[in-house]
């Protein structure tokens, strides 16, 4: 009835709950590293006060993308005018 050479049931328990290392646990990364610093391709337009960035074409066809006022913080940006205040002035 029992095989030749089956495992005793706590060495099978003992085990499957053994703490492993993180590397066996985690075969792949989850998350991809940023090769480059957000700041440093985010600009804000003192004239009118918005937070912008260059973006590539499929994202928008003007490629340039306008965020809304107070939803990205300005501390830490460079100061550039943005397209549309030049074109305007």
């Amino acid at each position: 009835m029992s095989q030749k050479n089956s495992e005793h049931i706590i060495d099978y328990i003992l085990r499957k709950t053994e703490k492993k290392p993180l590397k066996e646990r985690w075969r792949y990364n989850k998350y991809v590293k940023v090769e480059y610093a957000i700041d440093k391709t985010v600009y804000f337009c003192d004239d009118c006060g918005h937070v912008w960035s260059f973006v590539p074409h499929y994202v928008d066809f003007r490629k340039m993308l306008k965020y809304p006022k107070g939803n990205i913080p300005t501390i830490g940006k460079k100061r550039k005018k943005c397209t549309w205040c030049v074109n305007t002035k």
